[in-house]
């Protein structure tokens, strides 16, 4: 009830497609949360949180190269034909020099049958999942309120403000003006991206909210165009402009790019960066690592020959046959912050750690972990809500409100027409 509440009811999106590319409505089953959570000490996150800050400023040496002196594909260590194969490779982006590539940085890791810790992916385009944990540990804290308490559970509160220190850090103005930028209701995150735009504070917008003056990106609104200084982009690369080279589909917004390179605006993750994701070039990322900012903390990766994980217990009495669990990180310009938690995806029989079809999820406890002291940042501007309403979310609620109207009007006539028949 808690999730439907929320607008999550009905999750999950990941699960088969028409012909066309529709989700199929008949099998999107409900998000469930099951109420054993899974339950990290402080050591085991202690080590699992340098693992994700390491590969994040890793992977964020091996992008710039790969955009910029390219010495990964001069010495071979990826080969030219592995990047120029793939449309995953943004010429936008060359000699593109952002802030930041990659702000937010997401890594999925299970565990073995042996209990060793193993490396799944790495998410850098345009990472799911953040929502969904802050979600979960919200409904988990109003169903178990006292047990979290009394086992010394890590907060997650202050995530979103390490968040909005994050995009806040790669603004080229001081005290950005930020918006979460999504694909609309039908993008399979939606409910993620309306829930990390409440917490945040900010617009959600979409690309029709979004227009393109004098290099610099502009939010339509009630009070006419407001700029927009921060894009925390919910959708992939290849998406976001429609003007780009080897850009598909029509939610992007025509000449974002433009503005990027120019410093109108700034996006995260920057353009670009869902090379790394590739098939192509993935395997590929432990050499160049190695040859670029070799990490002190090596996750071994998950070994497709074999399937046997650790089986997790679920509050229905039987056990699943394993779980892929999303930790996330976000860089404030100054270091990487690790979530205290995350969300676990239950593998269902046959499924792969990479894509979990289950449509159970676990929230992932730590305990007595201490985090660091808040840093003063610059405050971000206050936004009166009324006035920069965008004007597309303007013009669905007047009609929504209309709709509203004459459904109250016919449902009065049929009380009257009710009442005189009997």
């Amino acid at each position: 009830r808690l999730l439907a509440a929320e607008g999550a009811g009905h999750l999950v999106h990941d699960l088969p497609v028409r012909r066309g590319g529709r989700y199929v409505a008949d099998d999107h089953r409900p998000w469930r949360i099951d109420p054993i959570p899974l339950v990290l000490d402080a050591g085991t996150f202690q080590w699992l949180s340098l693992c994700v800050a390491e590969r994040m400023e890793a992977l964020e040496r091996v992008v710039d190269d790969l955009y910029g002196a390219r010495t990964l594909l001069r010495e071979r260590v990826v080969p030219a034909e592995a990047v120029a194969g793939t449309p995953a490779y943004r010429v936008d982006a060359v000699g593109g020099r952002p802030r930041r590539w990659i702000t937010t940085y997401a890594l999925d890791v299970t565990v073995d049958a042996d209990g060793m810790w193993r490396h799944v992916r790495d998410l850098v385009d345009a990472p799911p999942g953040l929502g969904y944990a802050l979600l979960d540990r919200s409904v988990m804290s109003r169903v178990i309120p006292d047990l979290g308490a009394q086992s010394d559970v890590v907060s997650l509160d202050r995530f979103p403000g390490r968040l909005r220190d994050a995009l806040v850090a790669i603004g080229t103005v001081d005290s950005p003006r930020t918006a979460v930028f999504t694909g609309g209701i039908d993008h399979p995150s939606y409910v993620e991206h309306s829930y990390l735009a409440t917490q945040l504070g900010v617009n959600l917008v979409q690309g029709a909210d979004l227009v393109v003056r004098q290099r610099r990106v502009w939010l339509r609104t009630l009070d006419g165009l407001e700029p927009v200084d921060v894009l925390y982009r919910r959708i992939g690369d290849r998406l976001l402009d429609t003007l780009a080279t080897a850009a598909i589909g029509s939610i992007g917004v025509p000449g974002l790019l433009v503005a990027q390179r120019a410093g109108g605006v700034a996006l995260a993750n920057a353009h670009g960066v869902g090379v790394l994701e590739d098939p192509a070039v993935a395997p590929l990322l432990p050499a160049a690592i190695d040859r670029l900012a070799p990490i002190s903390q090596v996750l071994p990766p998950i070994d497709p020959s074999s399937s046997a994980l650790l089986p997790v217990p679920l509050a229905s009495g039987r056990d699943a046959p394993g779980v892929t669990i999303r930790l996330f990180g976000v860089h404030d310009g100054d270091r990487v912050h690790v979530l205290p938690g995350g969300t676990g995806r239950v593998l269902a029989p046959g499924d792969g750690p990479a894509l979990p079809t289950a449509a159970t999820a676990k929230d992932v406890w730590v305990l007595g972990w201490t985090q660091a002291p808040t840093v003063a940042r610059p405050p971000v501007p206050q936004v009166d809500f009324g006035r920069a309403t965008p004007t597309r979310a303007a013009d669905s609620l007047y009609w929504t409100n209309r709709a509203a109207e004459r459904a109250e009007a016919m449902a009065r006539t049929m009380r009257v027409i009710e009442a005189r028949t009997d």
